[in-house]
C-alpha cells in the first residue's frame, strides 16, 4: 500500500486529470510535485503561446496587419510578446470581462482583436460555433506568478491556474483533507498570495481589474471563493452544494466529495458561460471595478435548471424557488430574467416574446430594476413600469410592442395596464416567462390570474373569440376556458416563483409534482423546484440566527373602576375584555415603561455595538400605537439626554423614527388632529426617505406598524423590540430584518437580540423551525371544499338559478358598467337587507319589552345570523374557488358563475348592526408589573420543522352570541388571570405620590445632578427622604399606610422600592431636568 496517499499532490493530479478530461488542454509535469507552466509569462500573466495560436487561427488578417505595422514580420516571438504587452495593458484598464466581450483596440488595427468566442444563442452560424471550439482552454500548475526582482528567483507559486486563450481566469490553491483544510488554503490567500506585496511589484495575476477573476481554495471536502484579492481583509464564501439542509458537501460515494466543481463548474463549457452571461464587475460609486460578480453554487444551479428544465419542456411550466434570505436572490433573478430573455430551442425559435418580472415590494422595485439593468449587455433592452414617465398603462404598452427582452414592474401596476395588455395579446402563439419575486399572497390571487389571462389572450382554445358565435355559446367557453386557465398554466406561459418563505398556497400553485399530469393530492405533493435554505444560509455565515439572543417580558397589572356603581353594568363579556386588554396595552404607563426598558437595553446592550452606529427597530400593533411609541421613546430618550455618534466625527441627541402609512387621527389616544408620517418626522427626515433617513446621522431607533416589516433591508440594524402578536410566515419575515450580515467601516456584525413583550418563545421557534431546512406541504388542499360551500350557499333560498344566469349574462357583455351590475343584482341585495333590517328593529322591540329571551328573539336572531352568515360564506367561498380553481379543473361552469356572484354581492349586503359601546373611562390602571423572564433558548433543530397545510376546512361560522357579563366581573378576572405578580410596590398611585413628595428635596436634587444613577441610588439621603415620605404618605388614606407602614417595617421592600422609584419611577431623570 501506497505510503503517501495523504499529500496533496495527488488530489492535484487527479483534478487535472478529470480537467483534461472535460476537454481542457493539460500537458503533467515530468517530475512529482513539478510544474508545467515553463510558458506562463509572470510578468504580463500571460500565456503567450495560446494567446498568439488563438489569434492566428481565428483572425489570421489582423495577426498579419498587426506584424506588418510594428514591422515584425520577421520576428515572430518578438510579435507574440508586443502583443501580449497590448493585451495587458487592457486588461488592466478595462477588466477582463469588458476585454473578454469586446476584444482589444490596437491603434492601426481595423477592428478589435478578439480574445475569445462565446456560444452563440443560435447554432445557425457555423462560423462562429467553428471559432467557439477553437477557444484554447489551458491548465496550469504550480505557476511561479512571482516578477523575480534582480539576483531573486521567483519563489511563490499557485497550485493551479486556468487560462483561456492565454488569459487567466481562474486560480485554485489545494489542500488535502488528510494533513490541512480549505481554510489553510484561504490562509495562504490571504497572508502570502498579495497583489501587491511590501518592496515587491504588483503581482497582475492577482490583482483586480485585469487579473484572475475568482480564486478557489479546495479541499476534498469543501471550497470558498474569492473574487477580489486583497491581503487579510479577503473575503472568501462559501462555494459548497450544501449537506443535507446545512453548509457543507455530501459525503461523496466515490470519489473527492468537491468533484462537482471541475467535473460541472469548471468544464469547459461551464466556465464560457459563467464568463459570458454571469461574470459582472463590482463597481464603487464612482464606477471604478473593485472585484467581480461571480454566481455562488446555488444561483448558478438554480438558473442552469430552470433553463434547461424550459428549453426541454418549453414555455407553461412552473418554478418555486425557495431561497433564503442571504442567497443573493436579486441577482439570481437578474441572471435567469436575462437567461430566459435569450433562450432558444433547438430550432434556434425564440421560446419567450418578453420576460416580465413582477415585484410584490414597492420598496426593493427600484433595486430590482437597477440588478437587472446591470446585467444586460445590450443597453435597452430592460423596460421599468413606474409611471414615472406617464402612464403606467403606456409604458408597459410601449415596453411590450417595443418586444422589451425584460419587463420590471411591481404586482400593484396591473389594475391599471390589464386592458392594453390584452389588446396587445390577441396575437396567437405570444409567449412569455413572469419572475414574482417574493410569491405571497397577491400572486396567487385575481391580480395574478388577470395577467396570466391577458398575457395569453383571450381565446377559447386555438380559436380568437368572434362577435358572430351565439351569446350562449360565447359564455360557456369563456367561463370554461378561465377556469382551465387557472386550473392548467397558460400555455404561453411560464412562471418562476421566488420566495424564502413559501406558504401551501404558494406551494400548491407554483410547486413541482412527482407527477406533472395529475392534480394535487396526498400522494402528488408538490414541492419546489430548487432550495437553498435558511439553515445553510445561517451556517455558511451569509445570515445571522436571530433566535440566538431572545428575551421576552411578561406583562401583570390591576386594573380599577373608579365609580362603584360603573361595575353594574352588563356587556359582552369578549369584547369587553378586548378592550380593556387593547386599553392597557396603550396607557401612557403602559408605554412609557416599555419605552424605559427598551431604552436601557439599547443603551447597555446595543448602541456601542459596530462602532456605535447600530440600529434598532421596534414593531408595533397599529399606527396609532406607532405614533404614540415614537413620541415616548423620544420623550425618554430627552429626559435621558442619550447622545449617539452623527456620522460625522460629532454626537448628536438619539433620534427616533416612527413609519406608518397614510394619516393617523385617533382624539381617543391623543392624536387630535391628523398625522402624517413626513409630518411626525420632519426634523429627523429634513426632506429624505425615511429608509435612507434610518442609517444617516442620530437616527437610531425605528418605529413600525404594518411597514418595513417585510422587504426591508438595514444591515445595521442590531436589535428588534417586538410589541405586537407574530406567528407563522409573518414571525419569520418580520424578525428576518435583523438577519443581514454586515462587514464594513463599522466593524462586523456578530451578534443580534430580540426584546420580545407579546409572543410565547414557542410559537416564534415553531415559526422558524418550518422553513429552517425546507418548507413541506403536509396536507394538500381539499378540492370538495368548492363543492361543499357551493351546496351551503345554493340551499339558502336566497337566490335561484335564473337569477344567476341573468347576472353572469350581465356580467360578459361588451362596455358593462356598474350601473348595470346594480341594476341586476338590487332585486336580490334589497329583499336580504329588508330582512335584516326587520329582523333587527324586531329583536331590538323585544328587548325593550323585556322579552329578550323569548322564543320569538329567538328566531329573530336566527334570521340575522343566516343572513350574515350568507354574506360571509360568499367571501369564503370566493377566496377558497379562486384558489382552488388554478389546482383543478371543476369542469362545471355553474361554480365559475357563483364565484362571480360571491366576488359582487358581498359589497352590496351592508348590513346594519346595533353596536355597543364600551365606556371605559372609569377605568383605572392601578398597578403595573413588566418582568423579564430572562434569555430564552430557542434553538433550531434540523428535520423538527412542521408541515404546512392546505386549504381543508370552510371555516364557516356567525356572529358569536353574546356573553353577558357585569363589568365588575370582567375587571375581576382579568385581575385574577393577569394580576397575580403584581404586589403593593407595583401600585402606579403609591410610587407617583412618592416620587412627587421626594422631588421637593434639594439635596436629593443636587445628588442626582452630580452623579450616576448607580451612585444616587445608594445615597443615605435618598434612604432618608424615602423614609420621610412614607410617613407623609401614612396620613393619605388606608391602602397607602398599609403599604407605608408594611415598608417602613421590612428593610427587603424599602429597598426594592427604591429601584423601582429610581427606574419605574424616573427619580433621577426627573431631579436632573427639573433642577
Amino acid at each position: 500500500m501506497p505510503t503517501d496517499f495523504h499529500q496533496e499532490v495527488h488530489f492535484e493530479d487527479a483534478l487535472c486529470r478529470d480537467l483534461a478530461q472535460e476537454g481542457w488542454l493539460y500537458e503533467a509535469p515530468l517530475t512529482n510535485q513539478g510544474s508545467n507552466s515553463q510558458g506562463y509569462d509572470a510578468a504580463l500573466a500571460l500565456y503567450p503561446a495560446d494567446l498568439a495560436a488563438w489569434v492566428q487561427e481565428s483572425q489570421p488578417d489582423l495577426w498579419q496587419h498587426f506584424k506588418t505595422m510594428k514591422g515584425l514580420e520577421n520576428n515572430e516571438a518578438e510579435a507574440v510578446r508586443v502583443l501580449g504587452a497590448h493585451v495587458r495593458k487592457a486588461l488592466d484598464h478595462y477588466g477582463v470581462s469588458d476585454v473578454l466581450h469586446k476584444g482589444v483596440r490596437i491603434i492601426g488595427l481595423p477592428r478589435p482583436l478578439k480574445l475569445c468566442q462565446f456560444k452563440p444563442a443560435l447554432s445557425l452560424n457555423a462560423d462562429l460555433l467553428k471559432l467557439y471550439h477553437a477557444n484554447k482552454l489551458r491548465v496550469l500548475r504550480q505557476v511561479y506568478y512571482q516578477q523575480p526582482l534582480a539576483g531573486q528567483k521567483s519563489q511563490n507559486s499557485i497550485d493551479v491556474v486556468l487560462c483561456l486563450n492565454g488569459v487567466p481566469v481562474v486560480t485554485m490553491e489545494l489542500k488535502s483533507d488528510f494533513t490541512q483544510s480549505a481554510q489553510q488554503a484561504i490562509s495562504q490567500y490571504r497572508q502570502d498570495r498579495l497583489p501587491k506585496a511590501p518592496r515587491r511589484p504588483a503581482e497582475p495575476l492577482l490583482s483586480v481589474p485585469g487579473g484572475a477573476v475568482v480564486h478557489f481554495a479546495v479541499s476534498q471536502s469543501e471550497v470558498a471563493m474569492c473574487t477580489a484579492l486583497n491581503g487579510a481583509q479577503s473575503v472568501f464564501l462559501p462555494f459548497n452544494q450544501g449537506n443535507q439542509g446545512g453548509a457543507g458537501n455530501p459525503a461523496p460515494k466515490d470519489g473527492y466529495g468537491t468533484a462537482y466543481l471541475w467535473q460541472q463548474v469548471l468544464t469547459p463549457d461551464s466556465l464560457l458561460e459563467i464568463l459570458d452571461r454571469f461574470l459582472k464587475p463590482a463597481k464603487t460609486n464612482k464606477g471604478v471595478i473593485k472585484g467581480w460578480i461571480f454566481p455562488r453554487y446555488h444561483q448558478l444551479m438554480a438558473v442552469r435548471s430552470v433553463v434547461e428544465d424550459v428549453r426541454q419542456k418549453g414555455a407553461g411550466q412552473r418554478y418555486l424557488i425557495q431561497h433564503s434570505a442571504g442567497s443573493g436572490k436579486t441577482k439570481s433573478i437578474a441572471w435567469v430574467a436575462h437567461a430566459l430573455a435569450d433562450l432558444h430551442n433547438d430550432q434556434n425559435q425564440k421560446l419567450f416574446d418578453s420576460v416580465v418580472v413582477v415585484s410584490d415590494r414597492k420598496v426593493l422595485d427600484g433595486q430590482l430594476a437597477d440588478e437587472i439593468s446591470d446585467f444586460e449587455s445590450v443597453r435597452g433592452m430592460v423596460a421599468t413600469v413606474s409611471g414615472a414617465g406617464g402612464s403606467k398603462s403606456e409604458e408597459l404598452a410601449q415596453a411590450l410592442t417595443q418586444k422589451k427582452n425584460i419587463i420590471v414592474c411591481t404586482i400593484q401596476t396591473f389594475p391599471f395596464v390589464l386592458k392594453k395588455l390584452a389588446e396587445l395579446s390577441t396575437q396567437h402563439g405570444q409567449r412569455f416567462a413572469v419572475i414574482a419575486d417574493e410569491a405571497h399572497s397577491s400572486q396567487t390571487g385575481q391580480a395574478a390570474q388577470q395577467l396570466k389571462k391577458v398575457l395569453s389572450g383571450p381565446r377559447v382554445g386555438d380559436e380568437i373569440i368572434t362577435p358572430d358565435d351565439s351569446e350562449e355559446d360565447i359564455l360557456t367557453d369563456i367561463l370554461s376556458q378561465d377556469m382551465s386557465q387557472r386550473a392548467a398554466q397558460a400555455p404561453g406561459i411560464s412562471y418562476l416563483a421566488f420566495t424564502a418563505t413559501p406558504k401551501a398556497k404558494t406551494l400548491e400553485l407554483f410547486g413541482t409534482k412527482p407527477n406533472p399530469t395529475q392534480p394535487v393530492s396526498e400522494d402528488n405533493k408538490p414541492a419546489p423546484f430548487h432550495i437553498y435554505p435558511m439553515r445553510q444560509a445561517i451556517e455558511e455565515g451569509f445570515i445571522l440566527n436571530v433566535l440566538d439572543n431572545w428575551v421576552s417580558y411578561g406583562q401583570a397589572f390591576k386594573l380599577a373602576l373608579s365609580e362603584d356603581d360603573a361595575g353594574q353594568r352588563e356587556v359582552d363579556s369578549s369584547k369587553a375584555t378586548h378592550s380593556m386588554l387593547n386599553w392597557v396595552r396603550l396607557n401612557p404607563k403602559t408605554i412609557e415603561t416599555k419605552a424605559q426598558i427598551i431604552l436601557d437595553h439599547y443603551t447597555t446592550v446595543v448602541q456601542n455595538l459596530l462602532s456605535g452606529q447600530a440600529r434598532a427597530m421596534v414593531v408595533t400593533r397599529s399606527r396609532p400605537e406607532a405614533v404614540l411609541w415614537t413620541l415616548a421613546l423620544r420623550k425618554e430618550a430627552k429626559a435621558r439626554q442619550l447622545m449617539v455618534d452623527n456620522g460625522q466625527g460629532g454626537q448628536g441627541p438619539l433620534a427616533v423614527l416612527g413609519a406608518f402609512s397614510g394619516e393617523v387621527h385617533s382624539p381617543t389616544h391623543g392624536i387630535a388632529e391628523p398625522l402624517t408620517e413626513a409630518a411626525l418626522n420632519q426634523q429627523e427626515l429634513q426632506g429624505q426617505d425615511i429608509r435612507e433617513a434610518f442609517g444617516k446621522g442620530c437616527n437610531r431607533i425605528l418605529v413600525v406598524a404594518n411597514k418595513f416589516q417585510t422587504g426591508f433591508d438595514e444591515p445595521l440594524l442590531c436589535s428588534m423590540y417586538v410589541d405586537r402578536p407574530l406567528s407563522g410566515i409573518q414571525a419569520v419575515q418580520t424578525l428576518s430584518r435583523l438577519n443581514r450580515c454586515y462587514s464594513g467601516p463599522y466593524g462586523t456584525k456578530e451578534q443580534t437580540y430580540v426584546v420580545d413583550f407579546t409572543n410565547k418563545p414557542e410559537t416564534i421557534l415553531e415559526a422558524f423551525q418550518t422553513y429552517f431546512e425546507h418548507a413541506e406541504l403536509a396536507e394538500p388542499s381539499k378540492p370538495e371544499m368548492v363543492m361543499e360551500l357551493a351546496h351551503k350557499l345554493e340551499s339558502s333560498g336566497y337566490f335561484n338559478d335564473q337569477q344567476l344566469d341573468d347576472f353572469v349574462k350581465v356580467i360578459y357583455k361588451p362596455n358593462v358598467t356598474p350601473k348595470n351590475v346594480d341594476k341586476v343584482l338590487r332585486p336580490l341585495v334589497d329583499p336580504l337587507l329588508q330582512a335584516h333590517r326587520q329582523a333587527q328593529q324586531a329583536l331590538n322591540a323585544y328587548a325593550l319589552a323585556g322579552q329578550d329571551n323569548s322564543a320569538a328573539a329567538d328566531r329573530q336572531r336566527t334570521v340575522i345570523k343566516q343572513l350574515e352568515d350568507f354574506r360571509r360564506n360568499l367571501g369564503t367561498y370566493y377566496r377558497a374557488y379562486n384558489f382552488l380553481s388554478q389546482l383543478w379543473n371543476y369542469q362545471d361552469t355553474s361554480y365559475e358563475k357563483l364565484a362571480l356572484l360571491a366576488r359582487f354581492l358581498p359589497p352590496l349586503l351592508k348590513f346594519e348592526r346595533d353596536q355597543e359601546v364600551l365606556d371605559l373611562s372609569e377605568l383605572e390602571l392601578t398597578h403595573l408589573h413588566i418582568k423579564s423572564r430572562g434569555k430564552q433558548a430557542l434553538i433550531l433543530q434540523p428535520s423538527q420543522g412542521e408541515g404546512l397545510s392546505g386549504l381543508r376546512e370552510a371555516g364557516l361560522g356567525g356572529q358569536h352570541e353574546a356573553d353577558k357579563k357585569s363589568l365588575e366581573v370582567i375587571l375581576q378576572q382579568l385581575n385574577q388571570l393577569y394580576g397575580t405578580e403584581c404586589s403593593n410596590e407595583h401600585q402606579l398611585g403609591f410610587i407617583q405620590e412618592a416620587t412627587k413628595a421626594m422631588m421637593q428635596n434639594a439635596t436629593l436634587r443636587d445628588q442626582a445632578l452630580h452623579n450616576s444613577r448607580d451612585s444616587f441610588m445608594q445615597s443615605l439621603d435618598l434612604q432618608k427622604s424615602l423614609t420621610q415620605a412614607l410617613m407623609d404618605l401614612r396620613k393619605s388614606g388606608e391602602s397607602y399606610q398599609k403599604m407605608s407602614t408594611a415598608t417602613l417595617m421590612d428593610a427587603s421592600i424599602k429597598e426594592k422600592l427604591i429601584s423601582m422609584l429610581v427606574q419605574d419611577g424616573q427619580l433621577w431623570d426627573k431631579l436632573r431636568i427639573n433642577p
